[in-house]
């Protein structure tokens, strides 16, 4: 397999990223488990970076996401 470049890491890793939010959408506009209103609150109450950086960076959504994204750049490191 070819070695991946930085910027190839980041559109994957950024494409993980915003996939984990469709997700966390899809579950939030139909709630079922305490999960989901949690995913339900977070959008309704969204923190954004230029309010409130570390508060954006701790909320479930944000952290999730990058979780995932780190769990996919790091699939793809094992491929290398």
């Amino acid at each position: 397999m070819m070695k991946k470049t930085k910027q190839e890491f980041y559109f994957y890793t950024t494409v993980a990223h915003e996939l984990w939010h469709a997700y966390q959408y899809e579950r939030a506009s139909n709630p079922k488990s305490k999960l989901d209103y949690m995913y339900l609150e977070n959008f309704n109450d969204y923190i954004t970076p230029n309010d409130d950086f570390e508060g954006y960076q701790s909320q479930l959504l944000e952290s999730e996401a990058r979780a995932f994204a780190q769990q996919i750049k790091d699939r793809l490191h094992s491929y290398r």
